[in-house]
């Protein structure tokens, strides 16, 4: 079960104020390890201090958005935190996005101001306002037609991008509030501190490595930031640097479980005590690989976008599909399609009640799915009769290694082809791992997997791009003409 740490996390300070306030404690605490370079809290506080001064010359402040679509880097801790002290909203984005799925991201958000490694944005919508040449170059860009400062919920310091189900993306707002208990719960819940070393390599821009990110300050840690996961490196850096405290995804946990590690490496990876998985369901082979390698039990996260943390496993003996008891402060409800409260071991759907929660979606989003406080994040599970949630799945995203993708999204990209009839995305095993699959229905033997799959590389992130693509003739369709998407969802098409 989930016990509070000695240490509960009430007087944690707000997100803006995590540098400042161990940069006056104890300047010379190690902050982030940024290849050879130790960066102290001092220091790191005078960078994002010079730096924010600078972003406020150019207008980045209070009723601005910040797009941040930089790697896990030193500059990417460096224009966060920036950001913040500005006073400015700070907005996250993949990296990996093509160019017109960034730029409609951008545009439905409203943002004002962008940030981007090297030569920085080159569309014609931007202009280049100037160059921060430190740690590395990050060009900050505005539009040639600067939107009037963007109205936004009184106390928004966060906004993040969220798959919807019509391919659009959906605003999800964050106050100071909302961040801070996600971390203060999560450091409540696990014996986390300034003695810890993280290993920064779930991408920050995504919720959960903005926790770890975040909790790492908040506790006055050392981070060491990984611009992707390759085993190798990451194995290396465990090896070289011995991290303490590891947020993963499941294909992490399963890649690391599963690679070769030299002897010279092998004893290294004991420094290790604490493995955090979320983002998707941990199975049990890659929880037995893992604890085999690293000889540690990881605990299991489950949360949202919407929701941030909501529970955690508490060293219970490991079930696939538990993801354990809610956090501090935080309540789960389960209920049937009548809004109905269940009773424990009854299926229904998730309800997640507490201070992460958002109070909306911006610029316009759907309203949000909530019942008597509760907010559905849109997972169906179910709670047994100690209080443990178990999440049995969801129907509108797929995920994917710890993306959640929208099927819509992607189908429209693939019907944008000509000879494409009807397309629909679903989610095949791929060596032990989900990847996307497309079902196209197309006459025109000119249309091929490979065009398909150009096609999509062009125009979406690398983990939207279906790994395999099936044509065929005809779709099984029923009486009225529609296809029987449970059948598709089923097997090989027929």
């Amino acid at each position: 079960m989930i016990v509070l740490n000695s240490s509960s996390g009430a007087d944690l300070p707000e997100p803006a104020r995590l540098l400042s306030h161990w940069s006056t404690s104890d300047p010379s605490r190690p902050a982030v390890l940024d290849g050879a370079n130790v960066v102290s809290y001092g220091d790191l506080h005078a960078r994002v201090t010079m730096l924010a001064d600078w972003l406020r010359e150019q207008d980045v402040g209070p009723g601005r958005q910040l797009a941040l679509v930089l790697p896990n880097s030193l500059g990417f801790i460096m224009w966060f935190f920036a950001g913040l002290e500005a006073g400015a909203v700070v907005a996250t984005l993949d990296p990996a996005l093509k160019p017109d799925e960034r730029e409609r991201m951008l545009r439905s958000g409203k943002i004002d101001f962008v940030a981007m490694a090297g030569n920085g944005e080159d569309s014609d919508h931007w202009l280049v306002s100037g160059v921060w040449a430190a740690p590395e170059p990050v060009t900050l860009s505005t539009r040639r037609a600067p939107p009037s400062k963007t109205l936004l919920p009184e106390g928004t310091v966060l906004h993040r991008f969220s798959s919807g189900s019509t391919g659009q993306p959906k605003h999800v707002l964050y106050s100071a509030e909302n961040l801070r208990e996600d971390y203060r719960h999560l450091c409540a819940a696990l014996p986390l501190g300034e003695k810890d070393v993280f290993l920064g390599v779930t991408p920050f821009f995504h919720a959960f490595g903005g926790l770890g990110l975040m909790a790492a300050f908040a506790v006055g840690a050392v981070t060491i930031p990984l611009q992707r996961f390759m085993p190798a490196d990451v194995l290396r850096t465990m090896a070289d640097c011995r991290p303490t405290v590891f947020f993963a995804t499941p294909p992490m946990v399963e890649m690391l479980g599963r690679c070769h590690v030299s002897e010279q490496h092998s004893a290294a990876l004991n420094a290790l005590t604490t493995c955090i998985c979320a983002t998707g369901r941990l199975s049990v082979r890659a929880r037995d690989l893992f604890r085999q390698r690293f000889g540690l039990e990881p605990y299991v996260l489950y949360g949202s976008s919407e929701t941030l943390s909501a529970t955690l496993t508490g060293g219970e003996n490991f079930i696939e599909g538990c993801v354990g008891r809610p956090m501090p402060g935080v309540e789960i409800a389960i209920f049937d399609d009548n809004n109905a409260t269940l009773a424990p071991l009854a299926p229904g759907r998730v309800g997640v009640r507490g201070g992460t929660c958002i109070d909306g979606y911006g610029f316009g989003g759907p309203a949000l799915n909530l019942i008597d406080g509760y907010l559905l994040p849109g997972d169906r599970g179910y709670l047994d009769e100690s209080g443990r949630l178990y999440i049995l799945g969801r129907d509108d995203v797929i995920n994917i290694g710890g993306y959640k993708v929208d099927r819509y999204e992607v189908e429209a990209v693939i019907r944008d082809l000509a000879a494409v009839e009807f397309v629909h995305v679903t989610e095949y095993d791929r060596a032990g791992q989900p990847a996307l699959r497309a079902i196209i229905e197309s006459t025109d033997p000119a249309l091929s997997s490979a065009l398909v799959i150009d096609h999509c590389r062009a125009a979406l992130a690398p983990y939207k791009v279906p790994g395999r693509v099936d044509i065929v003739g005809s779709l099984p369709r029923d009486a009225n003409g529609k296809v029987r998407l449970a059948d598709l969802n089923a097997g090989d098409p027929a």
